[in-house]
């Protein structure tokens, strides 16, 4: 039994040799396709306003590969706003969760498999169908496809806590966690097996901030940390 891990995705050839103690050999070939393991790649770009306005811009800092997935979150003072979303490559954006906070602060999560690259320096749009200040972040997963489980909660404890995912499709999956905090003191923290994502931004007490967790199994799994005043938590998987 031999075995071997391949470092980049892409198809090969997998060929194996046997040789017994007479010096016979035999040569069996097979074709294999090889896919990214889930992973975040990194921050894609942050916008803010403390001004009501029906849009806002990101500017990605870095390029997004074609295959990787874009997940965007945004925390609108509007509560009743809409978000939706657009990108200089045309890629299309679905809404994960929408959750309103007492306060009526509201936080949008959406995503997109990114059919077409998209370059250092080009923009995502997101608009509001109400005027709203806002803040929005927008993160690069790669070797996922697919958005497996979906779960929220708002609360004003010193724990946020988005609730438990339920078991996973599969054990290899990417989680992001979304935090959005109003009347908030300080960054929200996140706790251990969290990696922050990227930098949190926030504008007065107005906080937007992400964690990421990779699985190797299906136990669901649940975000947790501390924050200060009104928060709003969600935590999505991503399948392969």
């Amino acid at each position: 039994t031999v075995a071997h891990t391949y470092t980049t995705a892409g198809n090969y050839t997998v060929k194996v040799t046997v040789t017994d103690t007479s010096g016979l050999s035999s040569i069996a070939t097979k074709a294999v396709s090889v896919t990214q393991a889930p992973a975040y790649v990194g921050q894609v770009g942050t916008a803010t306003s403390n001004k009501n306005q029906n849009s806002a811009t990101i500017t990605t800092t870095r390029a997004v590969r074609a295959g990787d997935l874009i997940v965007l979150a945004a925390q609108t003072t509007a509560g009743t706003a809409t978000v939706t979303a657009i990108d200089d490559a045309g890629n299309t954006y679905s809404t994960l969760t929408t959750r309103t906070d007492a306060g009526g602060a509201r936080q949008t999560v959406l995503y997109a498999v990114a059919a077409k690259s998209l370059a250092l320096g080009a923009h995502v749009t997101v608009k509001y169908s109400v005027a709203s200040a806002s803040l929005v972040t927008a993160d690069e997963l790669t070797g996922v496809t697919a958005a497996d489980r979906a779960v929220g909660a708002t609360g004003s404890t010193a724990t946020f806590s988005a609730g438990p995912t339920g078991t996973l499709a599969d054990p290899h999956e990417i989680a992001i966690s979304v935090v959005s905090l109003t009347g908030g003191k300080k960054a929200p923290t996140w706790a251990t097996g969290w990696t922050a994502a990227g930098t949190g931004i926030n504008t007065g007490g107005n906080y937007l901030a992400r964690a990421y967790l990779t699985t190797t199994t299906t136990t669901q799994i649940t975000a947790t940390g501390s924050a200060s005043g009104t928060w709003t938590a969600n935590t999505t998987t991503f399948k392969p």
